[in-house]
């Protein structure tokens, strides 16, 4: 399994500060370096994500991991 590197561009720019406002920022910021990072994801996004299996890899609770989820799409993050 290999992930992706991460570059500090992630936590800089527009996005990342709609992030940082959100009272779960650190969870927020935590499951987007997973979803770009993990070994599914591609160029063109991310076809398979289970936040029910997928939290388990991040360490936190479904109700954190769909909080998380909520913020990345207001953000314009991600879509799901």
């Amino acid at each position: 399994m290999q992930y992706t590197k991460l570059f500090p561009t992630l936590f800089n720019g527009e996005t990342a500060d709609i992030i940082r406002d959100h009272d779960n920022a650190p969870q927020a910021f935590a499951l987007a370096a997973y979803l770009i990072s993990r070994p599914e994801a591609e160029i063109f996004g991310i076809f398979r994500f289970t936040p029910n299996l997928d939290r388990h890899h991040l360490g936190m609770g479904l109700e954190d991991t769909l909080a998380a989820i909520e913020t990345l799409t207001k953000a314009g993050f991600i879509t799901y």
